[in-house]
């Protein structure tokens, strides 16, 4: 049981997470060598299903770690146990400049090397395609077992948000011109349009994909469309779009159409289950068969009474039932995972038998410095040849060159708190300008941002389009910073 997985570059910082799409498709692809074994899952995500880089949750802070020294990662290293030793099969490194940082960035490389691990706001379900554009380091080189070696760059605006990526393929011994991508945004850091270029000629781009993403007031993603640039008539065509819907501040359905030349399509229906504490509990997804939905997949979770997930469980409509592909579960010691397991459907046997346990190690900053797998060989888990492999994450340490002051959360006032529909932010100091605020809910993700306007002390933020809970809100001023909870009453 195998599965060639396929390591987008665009996972490296770049914005499509492409499967079995034609060549013409899949210009963003690379195929690396296998790490884990996997069977093949049935569903694989579009190759247009590429969420904006603001949306879901920011993550250009720094790490869990001390108030004046932080941590970053520098590279990480994939190697394959061969029964005697593990032997070095693909390796990352990535370059900063200046005090950039991001947290959560091992989470983003563990989902991607598909280990079962839990997700995180950057690896949620619901933001997962496309996560590539949450990544924040500036630069990387990267060096696979089959030879090949690509090289990335990217720029960023005043409010660190990716405006300029170019990757480079090295067919020794010159670099040669890869992909290009571009972004634009409104106001309020909501992406508005990612173009995916490709090489023309040695020196030159061509327009390849666009993507235009549209947002209502309360900066929820409400509709986008995709379209691909038609080379001989020099024009956009239409290639698919999509269509998103909210229940009480939660995205609950997705909508995909496809162009087929002329007319929309119904193509696929996504759609999001909820628990009380905001935690999601299904992911649905239907395809559009015989002038109907039909059911494709679906993954269930569950959580344990702190709100970790437990267990993850992925399931295939056969045209009667469903069927159970993949059980993963999570162990935790106090809250940090240590474990996970993962079971498999034998299609041989028709039974979802056990098959690798992972485990994760940490460093002083609470970043994973190490995974590494067992495999099951039918009464313990065990290292196993050409099976079982490891990645090591390597980090530096290193002292900002400016840190930000601290704003006293006594000097954020907030009102009314509990808030309805509307909660003013202010800062004691009236003669003190508000440049940035950020809403963020328990699980890390940013769900409302805006500017402060030049010479503003005070801001009104709509809440009305939250879910009901706790929040922390964000008050950048200059180069001071701080935070202060507050309650949305429903």
């Amino acid at each position: 049981m195998k599965k060639k997985f396929l390591f987008s570059l665009l996972a490296l910082g770049m914005v499509t997470y492409c499967f079995g799409q034609n060549n013409s498709e899949n210009v963003s692809s690379i195929k690396t060598t296998n790490i884990w074994q996997f069977p093949t899952r049935h569903q694989a995500p579009n190759s247009d299903h590429v969420l904006p880089p603001t949306f879901g949750c920011q993550t250009n802070g720094s790490s869990r770690g001390l108030t004046k020294v932080q941590s970053r990662m520098t590279h990480f290293i994939s190697k394959l146990y061969n029964g005697n030793t593990f032997i070095p099969l693909d390796s990352i490194a990535m370059f900063w400049e200046g005090d950039r940082n991001q947290i959560n960035l091992d989470t983003i490389w563990i989902k991607w090397v598909q280990s079962a691990f839990p997700f995180t706001p950057l690896t949620n379900p619901l933001f997962f395609h496309g996560i590539g554009n949450s990544m924040r380091f500036d630069s990387s080189y990267a060096q696979y077992s089959d030879g090949s070696i690509y090289l990335t760059h990217r720029s960023f605006d005043e409010n660190d948000y990716p405006k300029d990526y170019v990757a480079k393929l090295k067919t020794p011994p010159t670099w040669s011109n890869y992909e290009h991508i571009t972004y634009r945004y409104d106001d309020h850091g909501n992406c508005l349009e990612v173009i995916q270029m490709i090489p023309k000629g040695s020196s030159e781009w061509d327009n390849f994909r666009k993507w235009s993403y549209n947002f209502n007031d309360q900066d929820q993603l409400t509709h986008w469309n995709v379209v691909d640039w038609d080379t001989l008539n020099q024009k956009w065509i239409d290639f698919s779009r999509f269509v998103e819907e909210y229940d009480n501040g939660h995205w609950v359905k997705e909508t995909r159409e496809a162009w087929d030349n002329s007319q929309w399509v119904k193509s696929q229906i996504s759609e999001f289950d909820y628990d009380d504490n905001g935690n999601i509990i299904s992911y649905l997804q239907k395809i559009w068969k015989n002038d109907d939905w039909e059911n494709d997949f679906m993954y269930n979770y569950k959580y344990d009474v702190s709100n970790n997930l437990a267990s993850t469980t992925y399931q295939e409509w056969d045209g009667n039932a469903w069927n159970v592909i993949e059980h993963d579960e999570f162990f935790y010691d106090d809250n940090v995972l240590t474990r996970s397991t993962m079971d498999y459907l034998n299609s041989s046997t028709g039974i979802v038998q056990k098959y690798y346990q992972f485990n994760y190690e940490y460093n002083d900053y609470g970043q994973c410095s190490l995974l590494y797998s067992k495999t099951w060989n039918g009464s313990q888990y065990e290292l196993t040849a050409n099976s079982d492999a490891r990645v090591n994450f390597y980090y530096e340490e290193f002292t900002p060159s400016a840190i930000k002051e601290s704003i006293n959360e006594n000097e954020i006032l907030l009102y009314p708190n509990p808030a309805v529909d509307q909660i003013t932010v202010s800062l004691a100091n009236t003669h003190t300008e508000i440049s940035l605020i950020r809403i963020v809910d328990m699980k890390g993700r940013v769900v409302f941002q805006t500017n402060g306007a030049t010479g503003t002390s005070h801001v009104a933020v709509p809440v009305g389009q939250l879910p009901g809970g706790n929040y922390i809100v964000q008050v950048n001023s200059g180069n001071k910073t701080g935070a202060k909870a507050f309650v949305i009453a429903r």
